[in-house]
């Protein structure tokens, strides 16, 4: 398996754990970054951008504007084109379902503020429904 796959299922399984153990705001930040992690796997193994063209693609965007994507938006981005395109009945609601996990996870890693157990749970079953997609839309 791939270091990268593997780790994004250690993530889902770390938010699962931290979750039932009222660590709520890590939990909220590895149910993100288990979804993150399986889009670059699908971006590598489905796409077939490599992990380091998808580097190489990531700077060149930033070095052409001050204003470019990051690495995240970049993956979304990428898996989003595919999923509009073969997926088309189920892809506003996983652009939103990627948008709400994100909110969560930005809320989480930096504001100041308590994540109680419901958004800690709302943001694993976002995880889970999403990584079911992307499994299923890029046989990851």
């Amino acid at each position: 398996m791939s270091e990268l796959k593997n780790k994004s299922v250690i993530n889902l399984d770390s938010a699962k754990l931290l979750k039932e153990n009222s660590y709520y705001a890590p939990s909220v930040h590895c149910s993100y970054y288990s979804v993150l992690q399986l889009m670059k796997y699908a971006v590598c193994e489905t796409i077939g951008i490599s992990y380091e063209d998808q580097d190489k693609e990531i700077n060149l965007l930033k070095q052409q504007k001050a204003t470019a994507k990051g690495t995240h938006e970049y993956l979304i981005s990428k898996i989003e084109d595919v999923i509009r395109e073969v997926d088309k009945p189920n892809f506003t609601a996983f652009t939103r379902k990627v948008k709400d996990l994100k909110t969560f996870r930005n809320k989480s890693d930096y504001d100041d503020v308590s994540i109680t157990f419901d958004q800690s749970r709302t943001a694993f079953d976002l995880a889970t429904e999403l990584r079911d997609q992307l499994k299923k839309t890029f046989n990851v």
